[in-house]
């Protein structure tokens, strides 16, 4: 299993003193399922080309059965070629890392609270405030990481030491997401207030909302990070959130274990 060393770096647990340094590729959308024979040769590829991790990016809208009511039933051929691909990185030396959340949108299906079906496409601005939006990503990735074995391999990925990194959320930053869907600005506003009043600050007080919307998101992380480390078992280093490390609070760096920061070049 990857960890998080004393000294700042990725290890390894049976060579505490040895840096591991992963240098990968993003598969995004459709590249994340890819037919057997397609991902031997993909694995052959990167292998020659000296890489020795991949990121599943984009993966988990795809994850879901395209006819199903709920944002839960798991789609069983896409589910079966990621888990081929997995096995076949992991045969090759490969490790892998992913996020529980990247653009699965929530359905009418899943019961969320809210009445905007546009809404149930923010799902980084619902889970801070929605109880039923947070148990439906758990309930998501538990389905995914731990009740489902993978057949190549005979483990979940949850048990798998394949598995380098998991983010819990990946970008961005809720004082960027909270105002998305604009059916949850009252339902921000109104907690504001409550925040407000219980740490006795005047009602009129705005500068605070940065501070209001960072706590709310530490605790988003803290159960998170409790949930897939207590419940599903994960053993690897977890990240709060993948984002730019420009807006990092450091709070973040009590709760994951590594920080994840993104930077790009020309984009997009």
């Amino acid at each position: 299993f990857v960890t998080a060393s004393p000294d700042g770096f990725l290890s390894l647990e049976r060579t505490p003193g040895k840096r591991l340094v992963l240098h990968g590729v993003n598969l995004c959308f459709s590249a994340n399922y890819l037919e057997h024979d397609v991902a031997d040769r993909l694995v052959e590829t990167l292998r020659r080309a000296g890489y020795n991790s991949v990121r599943f990016h984009h993966h988990d809208s795809r994850l879901v059965r395209k006819d199903a009511e709920t944002s839960l039933e798991l789609d069983a051929e896409n589910l079966d070629r990621l888990d081929y691909l997995i096995a076949a990185l992991k045969k090759a030396g490969f490790y892998v890392t992913t996020d529980l959340l990247v653009n699965r949108p929530f359905r009418p299906g899943d019961g969320i609270d809210c009445e905007n079906e546009a809404t149930l496409g923010n799902p980084k601005s619902l889970l801070p405030i929605s109880e039923k939006a947070r148990a439906n990503l758990k309930a998501f990735s538990r389905a995914w990481l731990l009740d489902h074995v993978n057949p190549y391999t005979g483990l979940p990925l949850a048990h798998d030491p394949v598995l380098a990194t998991l983010s819990l959320v990946n970008e961005e930053f809720l004082v960027i997401a909270w105002g998305r869907a604009p059916e949850l600005i009252p339902r921000y506003r109104a907690r504001f207030l409550e925040w407000k009043a219980a740490k006795g600050l005047p009602e009129g007080d705005e500068a605070s909302f940065p501070a209001f919307l960072s706590e709310i998101e530490g605790d988003l992380f803290r159960d998170l990070r409790a949930f897939v480390k207590d419940e599903l078992g994960v053993r690897c280093p977890v990240v709060t959130t993948a984002a730019d490390s420009r807006g990092l609070d450091p709070d973040r760096g009590t709760i994951g274990d590594v920080v994840d920061a993104h930077g790009y070049y020309a984009h997009p």
